[in-house]
């Protein structure tokens, strides 16, 4: 008797397959926002969704399973952007956890989109400069430098290391670029 495993069975069967207890553990003291880790790295985790990519309906399985690190972060891998609207980019830019889960999110996925420069503009509106709109202006430059600068400035008061160091860093990239 075979077993057939649908496609959200398939991927964490091979996250399973792949799993690293150390990595996993160090990731969970170090105080990760997920409740299960399979301690993969990120080209592991690039690797199975080379094999998905395009799959829209797993894409999204995947982001709902936002208990499973691993889930979370091949979701942005696996969506097309052209399959990606407004509401839905709001919706996964709106949901993330923790600074991984936004790098992965912005790196992959949403600076790829035909209206991701709509999309900054939107969340600045709605956040003004958190990580995640630190970390989308910085994919989206030089096309977003202005802006960016305006939300560097804002950051650099945060409280939250991850976003004063985004900001620094910002800002030596606009001046690297304006040469």
């Amino acid at each position: 008797m075979s077993t057939e495993f649908n496609k959200l069975q398939s991927v964490k069967r091979r996250f399973f397959a792949m799993r690293n207890g150390i990595i996993a553990d160090t990731m969970r003291r170090a105080g990760s926002p997920h409740r299960i880790v399979f301690g993969l790295n990120i080209p592991q985790i690039a690797e199975i969704a080379r094999d998905s990519y395009g799959d829209v309906e797993l894409a999204c399985m995947l982001w709902e399973n936002a208990t499973t690190r691993e889930s979370r972060l091949a979701a942005p891998m696996i969506m097309p952007p052209e399959s990606m609207d407004m509401d839905m980019a709001l919706s996964w830019a709106n949901g993330v956890s923790g600074v991984e889960e936004t790098d992965v999110l912005c790196h992959r996925l949403l600076r790829r989109l035909p209206f991701a420069c709509e999309l900054l503009e939107r969340l600045v509106g709605e956040h003004s400069a958190t990580y995640l709109t630190l970390r989308l202006a910085m994919n989206l430059l030089p096309t977003s430098a202005d802006l960016a600068l305006v939300l560097a400035d804002k950051a650099k008061e945060s409280q939250v290391r991850s976003e004063v160091a985004l900001a620094r860093q910002i800002k030596e990239e606009v001046e690297f670029l304006q040469g």
